[in-house]
């Protein structure tokens, strides 16, 4: 006879009041897999950062043109 056994992880309460009171840490949003395929993202597409953009400047979440072009 065989048995099949499931554990879960025991959290004391000294661990529980550790992972309350760390800070919670933030990950930059990265690009998704298509854009990354691409390369970069076109004119008016959604950005988070000036890398994300082919024009290099991400103005109010669209990349855009109010900077010209660094090559």
């Amino acid at each position: 006879l065989m048995y099949q056994v499931s554990t879960v992880p025991v959290v004391t309460p000294e661990v529980r009041s550790d992972l309350q009171s760390s800070h919670i840490l933030h990950r930059k949003i990265r690009m998704s897999p298509l854009w990354r395929i691409m390369g970069f993202k076109p004119y008016g597409a959604y950005c988070h950062d000036n890398i994300e953009c082919i024009t290099g400047l991400c103005r109010n979440g669209h990349c855009s043109f109010n900077e010209p072009v660094h090559s």
